[in-house]
């Protein structure tokens, strides 16, 4: 059956500098979380009580919780089935509800119009973030060079138990501050991480697929770090010195170039009838996973574990959608979208067996892609 194939962030340690990360010589700030980085941000901008802020349709808790716990009045602009805005829309909604801040989620790490969307909100006189957190960019990269802020989320992309970079224009003048404290919760959090880690790098070699499948739903179940990173993201923190030291160590630029390897393995490989490609193949940045739409995303993702191969989706905190019927394609890229393994501790090989599989089960009678 081979080695457990999936997204799951492993160690790895190589030989590169810091100064190969997109954010090294920048006005950067680097955070224990995302949702942190976003409350500190906000803070800082002083935004009152009411102040409008606009946010995709389709977006995380981790998005939505700051901008909740500053008291802000959240709007959401509509994106359509490829996940983008309706741009007629958007500039309908900058008009009416004035908002002091706008975000741009680049969705599954794959580039949107972001010179478009700055461009409309500044004519309102909107800030905007460039949300990164699904991408790992390289030094050289134009990804995120437009927004007023960008963020990185290291969690999702490298074996870190902590960590976020909220990049600042330089020409703001913001300079946000951090105080160091010492929360129980928070080192839960991170011993927690640090365990999932070890036991992800464990099973890409050791133990049965049947034991590691029902390993990790007793482990989800009981064992979640998400809880505690919600208890305490109110009293923001810096990222950890073990991340740093962790980060300090790994291959970003070799990663970078081998998750490209394999999201064009799977742009050439996989079947374009059954499989509708989100992500675009670019140089200078990477997606975390290969996405696409596809029907029965079910039935996909059950027989590829029974094959010991693993993909994942966006669902649990990203279900925030308002009532109207004009966000249904949002709701619809929920239901359908599906992100193939493109880890940085997978083989060519093993990326090819996974397409193998994918078209097999896209073969058999089942499935046709509204």
């Amino acid at each position: 059956m081979g080695r457990r194939i999936s997204n799951e962030r492993c160690f790895w340690i190589g030989m590169e500098r810091p100064e190969e990360f997109p954010w090294s010589n920048h006005n950067a700030f680097l955070f224990a979380s995302g949702r942190e980085a976003l409350v500190v941000l906000l803070r800082s901008l002083q935004f009152k009580e009411g102040d409008a802020v606009l946010l995709p349709a389709f977006v995380p808790e981790g998005i939505i919780a700051p901008c909740q716990l500053q008291k802000l009045d959240i709007h959401y602009y509509t994106i359509d089935r490829n996940l983008d805005p309706n741009w007629s829309c958007l500039d309908d909604m900058m008009r009416v509800f004035q908002p002091k801040l706008a975000i741009l989620i680049h969705y599954f790490g794959d580039r949107r119009d972001a010179e478009r969307f700055v461009a409309i909100c500044h004519r309102y006189g909107a800030l905007v973030i460039e949300d990164l957190a699904h991408a790992q960019t390289l030094k050289d990269s134009s990804l995120g060079a437009n927004g007023d802020f960008v963020l990185y989320s290291l969690t999702k992309m490298v074996g870190v138990p902590d960590g976020a970079v909220l990049q600042i224009a330089s020409d703001s003048g913001l300079q946000l501050k951090l105080k160091r404290s010492f929360d129980p919760r928070r080192t839960i959090y991170i011993a927690m991480n640090m365990g999932h880690l070890f036991l992800n790098s464990a099973s890409r070699y050791v133990g049965a697929e049947a034991f590691w499948c029902y390993f990790w739903k007793l482990f989800g179940h009981f064992f979640g770090s998400y809880r505690f990173l919600m208890w305490y993201y109110k009293h923001p923190k810096p990222i950890s010195f073990l991340s740093k030291l962790l980060l300090a160590r790994f291959p970003w630029r070799s990663a970078v170039i081998k998750r490209l390897r394999h999201e064009q393995q799977y742009r050439i490989g996989l079947n374009n009838t059954v499989f509708k490609h989100l992500c675009r193949v670019e140089e200078g940045h990477c997606a975390m996973g290969y996405a696409v739409l596809v029907e029965e995303r079910e039935s996909l993702f059950t027989y590829l574990a029974l094959h010991g191969i693993y993909g994942i989706w966006f669902e649990n905190k990203w279900d925030h959608f308002p009532s109207d019927v004009i966000y249904d394609d949002a709701r619809w890229v929920m239901q359908h979208h599906f992100l193939f393994p493109t880890a940085y501790s997978l083989s060519d090989d093993e990326v090819k067996r996974v397409i193998h599989l994918a078209n097999a089960w896209a073969m058999t009678p089942k499935v046709t892609l509204c």
